[in-house]
């Protein structure tokens, strides 16, 4: 079945960092054995054809000799899908077999209702034989709200992004995260910038547009391209001056009412242009006009 762009976002980040499925292990009680390392598994769980079943993301974790002592099976949910309830026990216990190893299931959801639908469990018929998710919700998710702690561990920072974006006080952890973005690999940057406006919808979509647009990112971004090009239309100017004064608040450099007004007055796009490249750096406001 299609999958969303929130569910697929949240299942990328689990791909790039495995360790996060440690991280929600201990966060829900369960402690993975000591000295082992997480590493991805496959996700194929196909048995017989036609019937195809296949995992969100398979964490395993091996410890000195290589052998896997401990699984994860990591399910995205964002909703309730009884087809779910057949699917998991078989997730779970093809692993069990496979692997010959404790192996748990971590449902991940933004739902309250799929909270619930797990913690009533599902039976499989033989008695005692009841699978319980392990849920993952947002109260199990950091709220990274500083550029250190986004920068210490990217994708649950993106993570977080996704979860608390769309909420009040989400500018805060998307500013955190996108700064962060900035410090990295600017392939990996530009995926993740374009995950996290995909996912949000509301309050959290407007802002990360704003960050786009006006802040000076050292990555290729599709969406800030498509940003930067709608700039380009009717009203561009305005907007672009604008931003030139949203710069220098957010960086916290002092914008008096006559130069405010003459930002704001400019509607050559060449110099807003160069204005703004100036408006990261500059300590006075004055010297975005210099040159």
């Amino acid at each position: 079945m299609p999958v969303s762009t929130p569910h697929e976002a949240r299942t990328l980040l689990i791909r790039e960092n495995p360790s996060l499925a440690a991280h929600f292990c201990e966060r829900l009680g369960i402690k993975p054995p000591e000295g082992c390392v997480p590493v991805l598994g496959s996700e194929d769980c196909n048995v017989l054809k036609p019937l195809e079943l296949t995992r969100d993301r398979t964490v395993l974790f091996r410890g000195g000799d290589g052998k896997t002592e401990f699984a994860v099976c990591f399910e995205v949910q964002l909703r309730k899908d009884e087809s779910r309830r057949f699917a998991w026990p078989m997730y779970v216990v093809r692993l069990f077999h496979d692997l010959r190893c404790p192996v748990v299931l971590l449902v991940l959801t933004t739902d309250e209702n799929v909270r619930t639908w797990c913690a009533a469990g599902f039976e499989v018929g033989h008695p005692g034989f009841v699978l319980y998710p392990l849920v993952v919700t947002p109260e199990h998710i950091d709220r990274i709200t500083t550029v250190a702690e986004a920068a210490g561990n990217i994708e649950l920072a993106v993570l977080s992004a996704l979860t608390f974006g769309d909420e009040p006080g989400g500018v805060v952890v998307l500013d955190a995260v996108f700064a962060a973005l900035a410090t990295i690999d600017p392939d990996t940057a530009a995926q993740y910038s374009e995950i996290i406006a995909a996912s949000l919808r509301g309050s959290g979509r407007e802002h990360v547009e704003e960050l786009v647009v006006i802040k000076d990112f050292q990555y290729t971004s599709r969406l800030a391209q498509r940003l930067r090009a709608e700039g380009k239309a009717e009203g561009a100017a305005e907007k672009q001056a604008e931003f030139v004064v949203m710069a220098l608040q957010r960086r916290g450099v002092c914008v008096s009412a006559e130069e405010r007004a003459r930002i704001l007055a400019c509607a050559d796009l060449e110099t807003l242009d160069r204005w703004l490249d100036r408006a990261f750096t500059v300590e006075k406001a004055a010297d975005v006009f210099d040159g």
